[in-house]
């Protein structure tokens, strides 16, 4: 898992769980980085969870979730040979203070990134958290409302905009207005006038929504189950165009229950 995640030695704090007599459970305290800054909850829930679970292992802390703080009941730093050490609190805060912070080196792209390089086809909608539609109207409608927010504002923007059956010329044409007029002064690229690099991870961004939201995921939950929406009219109706041809009638029950949920749009993006 340390390798898997690049943890060196004086980046970890190797803890017992409550458990750890018993099945020799351990905790890892670590201090994650990106851009030499301290990942936000958000960040580390949406692009790293996901690379420590796919070694095994459970991440901490998650949202709305409760869960135990370090050297509490049961749980002690352990030594080299794995014997608890017997700590006072200050002993304890001056370890902490000694490991390293580990500096993600990778690209992240939000949740993008590492989707289809951890999931390929496999990818379980509940694994996975976008943002939900009034996020996005609110982003659409007031802008960026801190520093550091641009590239997920735009990943939201642009989920939204796959939702609402745009196509990506559109939606990209849309978000480069959107960013030009609602920045704020919240984006460090704007800011020193690269606004090139700013379109190009736009254009990056619908692109990767368009290709990969499609078949297995989805970034609306309704889409994910593969029971759709169906009458037995429309299923008597495809069997009616396609007598005997087994493989056409499902192939437009399918179409079926992809289009039932978008039929309110004036056109379908398909």
């Amino acid at each position: 898992a340390y390798e898997a995640l690049n943890l060196n030695d004086s980046e970890r704090l190797i803890m017992s769980s409550p458990g750890y007599l018993k099945d020799g459970r351990t905790h890892t305290l670590w201090k994650p980085r990106y851009n030499h800054r301290f990942m936000t909850q958000k960040l580390f829930q949406d692009s790293y969870c996901p690379i420590v679970k796919s070694t095994g292992n459970e991440p901490f802390p998650w949202k709305n979730r409760l869960f135990r703080s370090p050297a509490g009941r049961d749980q002690h730093v352990l030594d080299d040979n794995g014997i608890p050490l017997d700590l006072s609190p200050e002993e304890f805060m001056y370890l902490i203070d000694k490991v390293d912070p580990h500096e993600f080196t990778e690209k992240i792209t939000h949740q993008t990134s590492f989707l289809s390089e951890l999931y390929g086809n496999k990818i379980d909608p509940g694994l996975i958290i976008t943002a939900t539609s009034k996020e996005a109207r609110i982003i659409e409608k007031h802008g960026l409302q801190r520093n550091g927010t641009r590239h997920d504002s735009c990943l939201t923007l642009a989920e939204e905009y796959y939702k609402r059956d745009w196509t990506p010329e559109k939606s990209v044409r849309t978000i480069k207005s959107w960013i030009r007029q609602k920045h704020h002064g919240y984006s460090k690229e704007v800011n020193r006038g690269r606004l090139w690099f700013v379109d190009n991870d736009i254009e990056e961004i619908v692109s990767w929504v368009y290709e990969n939201y499609t078949g297995v995921y989805h970034p609306n939950s309704i889409h994910n189950y593969l029971t759709g929406l169906t009458s037995p009219d429309d299923v008597r109706f495809a069997a009616d165009i396609f007598r005997g041809d087994w493989i056409n009638i499902r192939r437009t029950i399918a179409f079926y229950q992809y289009c039932r949920p978008r039929s309110f749009f004036p056109w379908i993006y398909i």
